[in-house]
């Protein structure tokens, strides 16, 4: 089964999203930007009495107090909202309200307002209108101001959706607009909803109450903590509820026989992090935390709650990993909350301190290898996806450059972890949180309050991580050995390629004896130098072998992959012959390179124009055991592609009588997938050193198959039976290392 599933936490401007990662059957994961509008106060005289033109700054809602009726059959919503202005001594406030809304009513201090509707050409605001309000003349610096409106939400999900209100269920948040809406303000708020009585709705906040009758039910939420969005989920959900230590855990999950079962798994794994992470960082910001099914499929994370899609919930995996990161969100992003012109540093802190530490909790070896294929996965991303810096990254302004974010930024906690040890790390971010819980907080804060706290100057590891782009490159360049009063002297020499960085790259000295100790090599310009002294000669050096720094790797370090096929700019297929099911195996890839049909001299060369039509790798498709058998050399031995490439002895995949052999050990019979090193180009442009390559064993459902390879990025073969995977394996990567002379 897939193995792991990125989500993110969720702010303004769903449309201007970024994909996390692929589930199969699921489509894409959004996780949208940061979106910061200013509005223009415009000036001037309306009716009902004088208004003095002032360059009064914009106001902002400090409050809402809202009361609404939802009619999910017309896709209608009412609203009653009483909201606070704050900097209200001006003549007139511009806001936002989604379009399909119409206003029936405003009042002030118990005196109708006049508005008008203005045009506008903000495209994170196509689909609401902008309202500018005539305002009481005043010198109050706090107006109240009810408002009136209703009408109907409906937006396809299909495309990730601003908010909508549907049969099956309704979402609606700040950037659908379905409240008065001033980017830049910061409110608490109230809600009473009524719903039809089968539905349940969720909000951030408290739960206040909840009752029944005359077919409707009646929900109150509170929330005194200041928000710059309000969330309504709905939905005909069953409620489950419990307390754990004053937390109030929910559950809101459609009509099916599984609810229960996942409710007990969700809420067990809810209250393992929130003792977690409650007990690492600080106490759990809000009365409640809530995990509620979609209607479409998502990983949303909001203040207090996730919304999960119906098919990532039941994904096994996902309680252990993805979620527990959903959980951890409510400390970094929905408690701390991000400066947007700084860049996002809660993606990094929140993959640090869920996925990687969950690699490290079991054991050291899971933790090298998360690391290692962290790395793999971030240098096999095409090079656009790398060309901003930490302190660029936003979340959601690029789709293309979540590596940057996740991978780069963890990393860059990890290190800082080593550079001023773990214990004062531990007690950093318990006094950060501590100090920006409910604020805004960037990387210049979070710098200084790791710096005052550990009383470490890191200007210079900020400048070179954060601030800037890329990652060194480090060669082990040389290594000799010789002998002083009897002691084994080992010179160990590494180099680094400019820009150059200060760093302490960590080197596994291994003696004839078998001791296995760490060294350092202090690296400020081009080469730095470690003397090892030992009774026992030294047999070999490995460079950084767990990981632990973010560095380009090596060839050797990056064996072929899924990833390697998948994540470049172009790849092209070979079919085995014109028959409609392969082309829809492989549309679902969107290839963009050559497409072609074994046997036939002409392809079809489709998207991507700009590159070489034989850049990248081919994936050959095959019908069948035997066709592929009878083109690389016959049973029990393995000849390159077409049979003109690569010898038998020097290719790690074969058949014997009973199915698949790789690397020399039998796996049985079933659908293969590989990409594998061979030493020849072969017919097709297959660079030497890459093939790839689908034999289909006949009856098993291609299609299905497919679509589900691109999401085992680290593995190079993938044997599917049954439609499930029965075997699953990884090539083996080196780091650099030296080995004495035999």
């Amino acid at each position: 089964m897939e193995e792991s599933l990125t989500l993110g936490y969720i702010k303004p401007n769903m449309r201007k999203t970024m994909i996390h990662k692929h589930i199969p059957a699921l489509g894409r994961f959004w996780a949208p930007g940061v979106t910061s509008v200013t509005l223009a106060l415009l000036v001037g005289s309306g009716a009902g009495g004088l208004f003095v033109a002032r360059a009064e700054a914009a106001p902002t809602i400090t409050e809402h107090r809202i009361s609404l009726e939802l009619d999910p059959r017309r896709s209608e919503i009412r609203v009653n909202d009483t909201f606070l202005l704050r900097g209200a001594a001006t003549s007139s406030v511009r806001f936002f309200l989604h379009a399909g809304l119409t206003i029936e009513s405003m009042s002030a201090g118990g005196r109708s307002l006049t508005w008008k509707k203005e045009s506008h050409d903000d495209p994170d605001w196509e689909h609401a209108a902008r309202y500018r309000a005539a305002l009481p003349s005043t010198s109050d610096e706090d107006v109240e101001i009810q408002i009136k409106y209703a009408g109907s939400i409906v937006d396809s999900v299909a495309d990730g959706t601003t908010g909508t209100i549907e049969k099956q269920g309704a979402f609606l948040s700040s950037e659908t607009a379905w409240i008065p809406t001033i980017p830049s303000s910061r409110y608490t708020f109230s809600m009473i909803a009524v719903t039809p009585q089968s539905w349940e709705i969720l909000t951030q906040g408290r739960l206040e109450a909840r009752s029944d009758g005359g077919g409707r039910k009646t929900t109150r939420y509170v929330s005194e903590i200041p928000m710059d969005e309000i969330y309504f989920v709905a939905g005909p959900y069953r409620f489950y509820e419990s307390d754990h230590r004053g937390i109030r855990i929910v559950g809101l999950l459609y009509q099916a026989d599984d609810a229960t079962e996942l409710w007990e798994t969700y809420r067990a794994a809810a209250m393992r992090y929130l003792d977690l992470y409650g007990g690492q960082i600080g106490r759990y910001p809000y009365t409640k935390f809530a995990f509620v099914e979609n209607f479409w499929e998502t990983g949303y994370g909001m203040p207090s709650f996730t919304l999960l899609g119906s098919k990532v919930l039941r994904l096994p995996f996902i309680p252990e990993t993805s979620f527990r990161h959903e959980v951890l969100h409510n400390w970094w992003g929905n408690s701390v909350f991000l400066d947007p012109d700084q860049g996002n540093w809660c993606e990094a802190l929140t993959n640090y301190m869920a996925d990687f530490a969950k690699s490290e909790e079991e054991g050291e070896e899971a933790a090298r290898r998360h690391r290692l294929r962290e790395l793999q996965r971030f240098w096999n991303e095409q090079e656009k996806n790398r060309a901003v810096s930490l302190a660029e990254f936003q979340q959601g302004a690029d789709e293309d450059q979540t590596a940057i974010g996740y991978t780069k930024g963890a990393f860059f906690f990890h290190m800082l972890r080593e550079h001023v040890g773990a214990v004062p790390f531990a007690r950093s971010m318990q006094r950060f949180y501590a100090a920006y819980r409910g604020k805004v907080a960037g990387w210049d804060e979070l710098r200084a309050a790791i710096a005052k706290d550990t009383g470490t100057n890191l200007d210079k590891f900020f400048e070179e991580w954060v601030d800037r782009k890329g990652a060194p490159r480090l060669e082990l360049a040389g290594v000799s050995r010789s002998r002083d009063d009897g002691v084994h002297v080992t010179t160990i020499t590494i180099r680094q390629s400019e820009p150059f960085y200060d760093l302490d790259v960590p080197v596994e000295i291994e003696t004839e004896d078998g001791a296995r100790q760490e060294g350092f090599v202090i690296l400020v310009r081009k080469e730095g130098t470690l003397e090892w002294r030992s009774e026992s000669p030294v047999r070999r050096v490995t460079l950084d072998p767990k990981y632990d720094l973010f560095r380009r790797l090596n060839e050797n370090e990056i064996p072929p992959s899924v990833s390697t096929v998948f994540s470049g700019s172009r790849f092209g297929v070979t079919l085995p012959d014109t028959s409609t099911i392969w082309r829809d195996a492989v549309t679902q890839w969107d290839p963009k390179g050559l497409v072609a049909v074994r046997g036939h001299d002409e392809g079809s060369e489709i998207g991507a124009s700009d590159a070489g039509a034989r850049s990248g790798v081919t994936i050959d498709l095959w019908d069948g055991a035997e066709s592929w058998t009878a083109a690389h050399g016959g049973v029990g031995e393995s000849a390159g592609a077409d049979g003109g490439g690569t010898p038998a002895s020097d290719f790690p995949i074969a058949r014997n009588d009973s199915g698949w052999v790789v690397n020399g050990e039998a796996i049985g019979d079933g659908t293969l997938f590989y990409v594998a090193k061979t030493g020849a180009r072969n017919a097709r442009g297959n660079a030497p050193g890459l093939q790839a390559a689908i034999v289909a064993k006949p009856g098993d459902d291609v299609v299905d198959i497919t679509r589900r390879i691109p999401y085992y990025g680290y593995y190079g073969t993938i044997l599917f039976r049954d439609g499930e995977v029965v075997f699953k394996g990884e090539w083996d990567a080196t780091p650099p290392e030296w080995k004495a002379p035999e």
